[in-house]
């Protein structure tokens, strides 16, 4: 019986000294780390899409008003005269026009000026659309597009140093 008494006090004694299995960690299911990296790789990817979208603009925007001029100049009407809503349609399209213009070109903004001027007119008036003054602003229209639509890559001045580096060294 004391056998057993001091058997029971050792343990008593010694419970605190057991040793506890320690288990390695586990790894999670889910490798968080991978956030940082597609999240780099989205700002990336948006960063390119806005850039491509903001040049694609630019290069973008004249071969839509040149379509669009001409599907405008397409359109088949019995008669001398074309109904106000082809004015409008042709008002919405000089209004975008004028987003191509660069506002420090005084000569393209005189143009479009007057180009407006008529159209305007020949919106807000009360008299009938000719077909004639119609065609005619189509195709004053079209040529501020052609003129002034495009990127002003040669006053560039990254691009004027390069080609003068180049002639150098040609």
């Amino acid at each position: 019986m004391q056998v057993n008494h001091r058997v029971t006090s050792i343990n008593s004694s010694t419970e605190g000294l057991n040793l506890i299995d320690i288990e390695p960690p586990t790894t999670p299911d889910f490798d968080w780390s991978i956030w940082g990296e597609w999240a780099l790789w989205l700002l990336v990817v948006i960063l390119v899409i806005s850039v491509l979208l903001k040049w694609g603009n630019r290069l973008y925007k004249p071969a839509y008003l040149r379509w669009k001029l001409a599907r405008l100049t397409s359109i088949d009407h019995q008669g001398e005269c074309l109904p106000i809503e082809q004015a409008w349609r042709l008002y919405g399209v000089c209004l975008q026009i004028k987003q191509l213009i660069n506002p420090t070109e005084t000569r393209a903004l005189q143009e479009f000026d007057c180009l407006m001027e008529q159209v305007n007119q020949l919106c807000f008036s009360n008299q009938t659309v000719s077909r004639e003054t119609y065609l005619q602003l189509i195709t004053q229209s079209k040529r501020i597009v052609t003129k002034h639509g495009h990127l002003k890559l040669d006053k560039n001045p990254i691009l004027m140093a390069l080609k003068a580096k180049l002639k150098r060294n040609h």
